[in-house]
């Protein structure tokens, strides 16, 4: 008999689903986020590091304009519950827009605030809602511990890596732990191809029993 065991502590889960109703949600927002990006008025965020993306994010004005459809509100909310194994009740916190061209990219950050005046959040999403599995580059994650993993036999393990970037296409949810750490490399220069995600992050409220079937 075996007086050993094994185990694996502290798990860092990410949720990866697939929207059904992406063309739905593709006729209520694409037209008005082509019209930001047209109009080139967004400046780029203080600390992103990034040449010409245009994002919605920090104008919340806008963004209130662009995802004011209960429609898509309602086919976000049921694909976030959609994973859980748990009833979840969660607020959506914010919600902005990335529009990447050109070859654009997006550095190595997370979605916490250090501000005590923005509200905590738990868990942030990525919608693709247009994406070129050819021409665009996927959302990369990095090992939140790996610079404290640097001297442990684990990095030369076979079983070890310290980020991780999924296969994904048009429609696809990722959903993860707000402080975990991921970047976007660089894509193929695709004036006519934008790559177009929706991120938003959500403060969970509750977390009951288990779905009943």
């Amino acid at each position: 008999m075996r007086n050993h065991y094994k185990r694996t502590l502290f798990p860092i889960t990410l949720y990866h689903t697939n929207i059904r109703e992406n063309s739905v949600i593709q006729r209520e927002l694409l037209s008005n986020i082509q019209k930001c990006y047209e109009e080139k008025d967004l400046p780029i965020p203080d600390g992103w590091l990034t040449d010409n993306l245009v994002t919605s994010f920090d104008h919340d004005e806008l963004n209130h304009k662009i995802f004011e459809s209960e429609k898509v509100h309602k086919i976000y909310a049921k694909s976030v519950r959609s994973v859980f194994d748990k009833e979840v009740g969660f607020s959506l916190e914010d919600i902005w827009f990335n529009y990447y061209i050109d070859g654009e990219y997006q550095e190595e950050h997370h979605h916490i605030s250090p501000s005590p005046f923005i509200a905590p959040v738990q868990y942030s999403c990525i919608h693709y809602l247009k994406y070129d599995e050819e021409e665009h580059t996927s959302t990369t994650f990095h090992d939140p511990i790996a610079t404290l993993r640097a001297h442990s036999f684990e990095m030369d393990s076979n079983y070890y890596v310290d980020r991780w970037t999924p296969k994904v296409k048009e429609g696809d949810l990722l959903i993860f732990p707000s402080y975990l750490v991921h970047h976007v490399g660089k894509s193929k220069p695709t004036p006519n191809n934008p790559r177009i995600t929706v991120a938003f992050n959500l403060s969970i409220t509750s977390y009951g029993t288990e779905w009943k079937n």
